[in-house]
């Protein structure tokens, strides 16, 4: 089976990363896959390198772009297209048009509830418009399709959800030699935009300060800046760094670039911190689970479902930075037995959620049903 996969770039986040792992799982399976992209940004190349054709379309502007990824698909000759991010995905119908000859796999990647104003609705009223010329809609998340099931109700019939997948033979707890001292280490791993919300979790920190001296806490924040982000709602890391230095919180919380080696990150931190406004299933999530990490987590999209309250992590309101601060006193003062034993929690969820194979399976399912249909039309 000829599979095209379509992503905006291969850049550090979440979509692309389960991109590479999806192509791979589905060449392994004995498919003929190949990747377009139409950005150069290289970070999760090495994943594919000498094992999945990669295509990087060039373009001068939108309208070309619109006309050479178009192409690049046509060409490719694909029994089936999967496409990842919404841009991507209207490129994908686009490409389909007068008459499409392949199965259109499109997706949905983010629980947007949260996004508001006149550019969004119209964004939304236009890719809920194109999504009517796919064969199937995967979600990523279970708040992001009941979501798309309350606004774009006639889209129903094509919304299915399949959770992210994690490497569990890669992303594995290891027994830490951990330093002595009583810091509490949080590591944020995410693009420096206003959705994660740094901002908010400086405000925590610095309440914390003021309200519990004594607690030492350390904060590692690894993202692109907004350069790399191509969104209009991106928060410049160096207003981030301002505020920072501001408050004297520089040797408390620090930004990095960000960093390939996500799997000893997080099996060095002590939990993972996610404060977002807004999410689907995040993948640094379902990482830091597979790695037996406590997580504490905004009570949004998909999170209160993988972390599940004092069982293998924290959740709390990202509006409130009091709420923020509580969440990470009371996990401070956790026992030792007890942080020992929510990592363990995420592990065993870990197992049961994101293996490859079932998502894999659940990917071949689609694509089966698709073919079928097509080769009886």
């Amino acid at each position: 089976m000829r599979i095209t996969c379509l992503i905006q770039s291969l850049a550090a986040g979440g979509a692309e990363r389960q991109m590479c792992l999806l192509a791979l799982l589905l060449k392994n399976a004995g498919n003929d896959v190949q990747l377009i992209r139409y950005y150069d940004n290289d970070f999760f190349k090495p994943l594919i390198d000498g094992k999945i054709p990669l295509v990087t379309v060039k373009w001068t502007n939108v309208f070309q772009r619109v006309a050479v990824v178009r192409k690049a698909i046509r060409e490719s000759e694909p029994d089936i297209v999967i496409a990842y991010h919404e841009t991507a995905s209207l490129h994908a119908e686009l490409a389909g048009f007068p008459r499409r000859k392949f199965g259109l796999i499109v997706s949905e990647r983010n629980y947007d509830k949260y996004r508001k104003g006149f550019q969004f609705i119209c964004r939304f009223i236009l890719k809920t418009i194109f999504y009517r010329f796919s064969d199937v809609i995967v979600c990523n998340s279970y708040s992001q399709e009941r979501f798309l099931k309350r606004k774009a109700p006639w889209l129903k019939s094509k919304l299915i959800t399949i959770i992210n997948c994690v490497d569990l033979e890669m992303y594995k707890p290891v027994i830490r030699n951990g330093p002595s001292d009583d810091k509490l280490r949080l590591l944020v791993l995410g693009r420096f935009a206003e959705q994660k919300n740094g901002m908010g979790l400086l405000e925590a920190i610095s309440l914390m300060k003021k309200t519990h001296p004594d607690i030492h806490v350390q904060v590692d924040w690894y993202g692109k800046d907004f350069i790399e982000d191509r969104s209009p709602n991106s928060l410049k890391k160096s207003q981030l760094s301002n505020e920072i230095n501001k408050r004297s919180l520089h040797n408390v919380f620090r930004l990095h670039e960000p960093s390939k080696e996500v799997v000893s990150l997080l099996q060095e931190t002590d939990a993972l911190c996610l404060p977002s406004f807004y999410e689907g299933c995040a993948n640094v999530i379902c990482e830091a689970m597979a790695c037996g990490k406590p997580v504490l987590a905004s009570r949004v999209g998909d999170n209160a479902m993988l972390v599940e309250e004092g069982v293998n992590g924290l959740l709390f309101s990202p509006h409130d930075p009091n709420d923020i601060a509580r969440a990470i006193v009371a996990f401070y003062f956790l026992s030792s037995e007890k942080k020992i034993e929510f990592g363990k929690n995420s592990r065993c969820r870990a197992e049961s959620l994101f293996s490859d194979t079932q998502f894999l399976d659940n990917y071949l399912a689609i694509i089966n049903n698709r073919l079928e249909w097509l080769n009886n039309k």
